[in-house]
């Protein structure tokens, strides 16, 4: 290394580290038991990357460890005279900026009384510079920072939490992000009020809803509110620190500005008028651990809890670990949790993952989820053991649950290709119930957006005149929110000491019954049968009884949560408890079924999943049988009043001071008791509940309703052979790899065409994955059905015209050898109704004619439907979910050039985008400008929006509809607004500027818009397995050689690139403020059954 003035933060001299070189320097003498700061300054030239360690050491004699530097890691990390002997371990060995860039550590020495720290820089792959080096007592900093509460008391985050109550939020959007983003919308207040979330999450920035919030007040409707992705609506950055920067082209926040340190970042804009309604924020979320991560999530802890007291502040992270490839993700193991814990300091620990996969059914077997479990067990335990690892403080924990429909899953080899999967009631109640049984106390729902088919408050069946529709599982979390809610004053101030387990059953391929799998972390209910924390509530012997059909008939997992009063309550805290000494247990029935069909297609409700649960209790005498209550789940309230109420528990004697009792669950549910036992309390606020268990009702909201049960028919086809067919050009079932999913555009330096680029980002690496997820998920489908049903499937697309097709199926009735001719085939929808149809000749079979199609079912789309109905006959059947609207691409660049006094985009929100603003942009077109591309989807939707019919009996070229249409369009011709040319010419001038809408189907033309001029040849194979990771059968993409790799290559043409904020996707314009838009709906097409 050497001294230089040349690169210099401090005015004076930096030190230049050489490659594979380190400066060490370390500092005696520090005081025991005493934060500290260390603060430096680094610039790495073109090469160069900075790793910095610094540690202090329990046994001083073994400091002559060197550096690290020798690439060994793993030694650095195993070694006796390594980490293992450190404390306050700090690394970060990836600071490789060409610029002069801000670090600062903060650590806590060791409890030695003479204390010492290393600080070790070391240089790899080029020289580095270091400069402004400083260590200092942290205290000396003057920064304000709040103490927490000592051991003494309840920790923080269990403080907030008893004032704010048990915590179940949602995350939404806000509306200056919807505003933008069509399949965004904001829920509806009232609706908001009655599901009965304790907060809405913004996910998105400003990070609040002035909008929401003003129209709660003028309602008289509570609402409180947190945030995620906090401070700033971005990720947190996991190896920088100054305040705002990009790393692979993402933006990130890094360490608080001494503004917000000394202020506070909240304002008018991101809520800071509703303050006293803010219950949490989430600081970034899902960030790669890392320790200088675990700085910046620390430092804007602080400044939260200085400026902002009443409000709870955590870090989200992702649950179950991923697979090797995907390394780069928020998974933190223990050891992770333990270090983040201590050193940032949350209020809680909280994680998400989203276990129910349409994909990774077979790990539902038995109607157990291990990884599930394994996870709630980690953030148990760590959270237990609270700052200091004593235990005397805990913390809490929770989790996220989840109403979305799709089920993607980044950290998984299959890459975001889980499928579809709309859970039941059974797996909606487990999220919620198996959290308070292994003793959480925070949940957040990932996520609420309003009228949006991917989410599943909304039924993905719309009714006929285009609106929606709310889903069932709308009333299934608005009752699980409820129940939980009702729990929850006792929740809050008890504390999970173990969770127990009483295996149940499943059965095998081969026929065979055995036990279920259990979580590592959750003993044999029988195995802690003898020991204290069992004998506290007396239970001596736990008997189940499935009561349904689902898992075969048999048993499933009965989980037992054992839970002691929080240390540090107040006597105020311990109003809720009855008793002196109350004693509490949790008896959770985790059976639960599904497989992620839609609601009619599956079962999975509660009560087919209800389980009979017989506890024998072994008392010390018959004086105790009347001392078991139960915290109802099902009576309560809104007010925090009017929750927590217990009843007295009925036991069956049964001789020798053993007494029963029996309860039936339903699947997912838990109940809470406790024994009353000390001295009774004059002075608790806990109500009595009433339960009618006559009451039909109330049998419902305690095992689940039997309207939510579904009778399924189970069919054996005995093998036959099905043929389904598509005509060229309709929607073809079998999909084709989506090629054109690529990952991000890679550095500039990589940029080259034929190089090879080895990726190690997760979302490209989930982006090559996703090039064949539909056709992963149509193999694992089809074995599916096929495998359930016992029939063969075989698909062929056939170029046939309509009269060829006529020609087959008279052969075929005629009784003629027509081999070729399918069961079912995809025609064009006109084959339906155009003047010379199938059906007019009496070529289809009506699928009315056959009992096993209901069309009554909300599953069938009744505008589609009739359009395939002739008659009172049904003789298609619609196939998509959604299909591909005809509108407006907008370059929003080119537009600015017109000082329009309106905003096109806003118009349309506010449903004022007509033909009026259409002529006033037409006038306006600057010279230099063509207004739209020239071709027949702009004829086409012209005449569409202007209402006229286009159905060859109904078309009238004289109507006032027609004439509009040909207005506009004669308007831009004459001013020679309309460009000519082939598509590519066309779009090239779109990009360039030259060229502002395009009129075309958004699954034509977004493809065109969204790649860069590059493509990639990926190195993945596509293999099959009978059991992948014990989710059952897969085809799975994977890298051929174990890393994932592309070939960049050049596309042949085109020079202008369009970044992703410079176009839009509008609807046309409709003629006037009190018409309708309309859109043209591409490729509809219907199955048509021929045999």
């Amino acid at each position: 290394m050497e001294i230089t003035n040349k690169e210099s933060q401090m005015n004076n001299h930096s030190v230049r580290i050489e490659e594979e070189s380190s400066l060490i320097l370390w500092q005696e003498g520090l005081k025991a038991d005493t934060e500290y700061t260390i603060f430096f300054l680094s610039k790495a030239t073109d090469r160069g990357n900075l790793e910095f360690r610094l540690s202090g050491f329990k046994d001083e004699t073994k400091m002559d460890y060197l550096n690290g530097s020798d690439g060994d890691h793993e030694k650095w990390i195993s070694d006796p005279k390594g980490q293992s002997n450190m404390y306050n371990w700090i690394e970060n060995l990836k600071i490789n900026r060409n610029e002069w860039l801000r670090f600062r550590y903060d650590f806590v020495t060791g409890t030695n009384p003479s204390n010492s720290v290393r600080a070790v820089f070391t240089a790899a792959g080029g020289p580095v510079y270091v400069d402004g080096i400083m260590l200092v007592e942290r205290e000396k900093l003057e920064e304000g920072v709040p103490t927490l509460p000592s051991n003494e008391e309840l920790s923080r985050g269990h403080r907030l939490l008893l004032n704010h109550g048990l915590q179940f939020q949602s995350w939404t959007t806000t509306d200056e992000w919807a505003s933008t983003r069509a399949w965004m919308k904001v829920p509806r207040i009232e609706d908001i009020k009655d599901i009965g979330f304790t907060a809405m999450q913004y996910s998105d920035w400003p990070l609040f809803n002035r909008r929401l919030h003003e129209e709660a007040e003028q309602k008289g409707i509570p609402l409180k509110w947190a945030t995620a992705r906090g401070p700033k609506g971005l990720h947190i950055s996991s190896y920088y620190q100054d305040e705002m920067h990009k790393i692979n082209n993402r933006d990130l926040t890094g360490l608080p500005t001494k503004e917000e340190w000394e202020k506070g970042f909240l304002n008018e804009k991101n809520g800071e008028g509703y303050l006293a309604d803010l219950v949490s924020m989430s600081i970034g979320d899902e960030e790669d651990y890392s320790d200088t991560l675990i700085q910046n999530l620390k430092a804007w802890f602080e400044v939260s809890r200085k400026h902002y007291p009443h409000v709870l502040v955590h870090h989200n992270q992702v649950g179950n670990s991923p697979a090797e490839a995907m390394k780069p993700i928020s998974t933190f193991n223990k050891d992770m949790l333990r270090k983040y814990m201590r050193t940032a300091k949350p209020d809680f620990l909280s994680y998400d993952m989203y276990y129910f996969r349409e994909r990774r059914i077979e790990q539902t077997k038995g109607g157990t989820v291990i990884p599930f479990y394994d996870d709630l067990n980690r953030y148990r335990i760590v959270s237990s053991e609270g700052y200091d690892g004593t235990g005397e403080q805990p913390i809490p924990f929770g989790q996220y649950h989840y109403s979305w429909r799709t089920g993607p899953g980044a950290a998984t080899p299959l890459k975001r290709g889980d499928g579809w999967y709309e859970l039941t009631e059974s797996q909606i109640n487990l999220y919620a119930f198996a959290t308070w049984t292994f003793g959480g106390k925070w949940m957040s729902n990932f996520r609420w957006l309003d009228e949006n088919l991917g989410y599943l408050f909304t039924d993905y069946r719309i009714n006929a005149d285009g609106t929606y529709k709310k889903s069932p599982v709308f009333d299934q979390f608005k009752e699980m929110i409820r129940q939980s809610k009702n729990v929850g004053p006792h929740l809050l101030r008890i504390q999970n000491k173990e969770v127990a387990i009483v295996r149940g059953q499943q059965k095998r391929k081969d026929g065979s019954i055995v036990e279920n799998d259990k979580p590592k972390d959750n003993p044999d209910w029988k195995d802690i049968q003898d020991q204290s924390i069992n004998q506290k509530v007396f239970i001596q012997d736990i008997q189940v009884q499935n009561l349904g059909q689902q898992n075969n008939g048999l048993n499933g997992d009965i989980f037992i949560g054992y839970f002691e009063p929080l240390n540090g309550l107040t006597e105020e805290d311990k109003k809720v408890f009855t008793s002196t000494d109350p004693r509490y247990f949790m008896i959770l029935n985790g059976l639960t079924s599904g497989d992620g069909l839609p609601k009619e297609m599956q079962q999975g409700s509660s009560y087919e999943t209800r389980q009979e649960i017989t506890l024998t209790f072994n008392l010390p005498d018959s004086t105790m049988a009347h001392k078991l209550k139960k915290v109802s789940r099902v009576d309560g309230g809104d007010q925090l009043e009017d929750q927590g109420k217990v009843l007295p528990v009925k036991l069956q004697p049964i001789g020798n001071n053993q007494y029963e009792l029996t309860i039936v669950i339903g699947g997912g549910y838990a109940d809470l008791f406790y024994w009353e036992l000390g001295d009774l309390k004059s002075d608790t606020s806990t109500k009595e509940a009433q339960e009618d268990m006559a009451s039909e009702e109330v049998v419902g909201q305690m095992i689940g309703k039997v309207e939510y049960t579904n009778d399924i028919e189970k069919r054996d086809l005995e093998g036959r052979t099905i043929r389904i067919g598509s005509i060229v050009g309709t929607t073809k079932l079998e999909p084709l790899p989506r090629l054109g999913r690529n990952p991000n555009k890679p550095n500039s330096s990589d940029l080259v065409d034929g190089k090879e680029v080895t990726l190690t980002l997760g979302g490209d690496i989930a982006a090559i994955g996703e090039r064949y997820y539909r056709q992963d998920i149509w193999e694992f489908r089809m074995d599916r059905i096929q495998r359930d049903n016992h029939v063969n499937l075989e698909f062929k697309e056939y170029d046939w015209d309509k009269e060829t097709l006529m020609n087959k199926v008279k052969a075929k009735q005629k009784g003629e050898d027509v081999s070729e001719l399918p069961d079912i085939l995809v025609v064009p929808n006109e084959w339906l109704w155009e003047k010379d149809n199938l059906v007019s000749h009496d070529l289809l079979l009506a699928f009315d004619d056959f009992d096993v199609i209901d069309f009554n079912e909300s599953k069938w789309n009744q505008a589609y439907q009739k359009m395939a109905t002739i008659g009172d006959k049904t003789y298609g059947l619609f196939t998509d979910v959604s299909l591909d609207p005809t509108g407006i691409f907008v370059n929003k660049i080119a537009l600015q050039e017109f000082n329009l006094q309106y905003d096109i985009h806003q118009l349309q929100q506010e449903d004022q985008w007509t033909f009026q603003e259409l002529e006033d942009i037409i006038q306006k077109t600057p010279t230099n400008k063509k207004l739209f591309a020239n071709n027949d989807y702009l004829i086409r939707q012209l005449l569409i929006s202007s209402g006229v019919k286009t159905k060859p009996n109904e078309f009238d070229a004289s109507s006032e509809e027609f004439k509009k249409a040909i207005h506009i369009y004669q308007k831009l011709q004459e001013r020679e607004l309309l460009m000519e040319g082939t598509f590519e010419e066309q779009m090239e001038a779109f990009k360039k500027g030259d060229l502002v809408f395009i009129v075309a189907p958004y699954k034509a033309l977004v493809p065109h818009l969204r790649e860069a001029y590059w493509y990639y040849e990926d190195n993945t194979t596509r293999r099959f397995f009978e059991n992948f990771r014990g989710w059952g059968p897969q085809t799975v993409t994977q890298p051929e050689d174990g890393d994932w790799k592309i070939t960049v290559r050049q596309q042949p043409a085109g020079m202008y690139a369009m970044p992703a904020d410079h176009w839009n996707f509008m609807l046309f314009p409709k003629p006037s403020i009190s018409s309708d838009y309309r859109s043209i709906l591409n490729r509809a097409s219907y199955p048509v059954m021929l045999t």
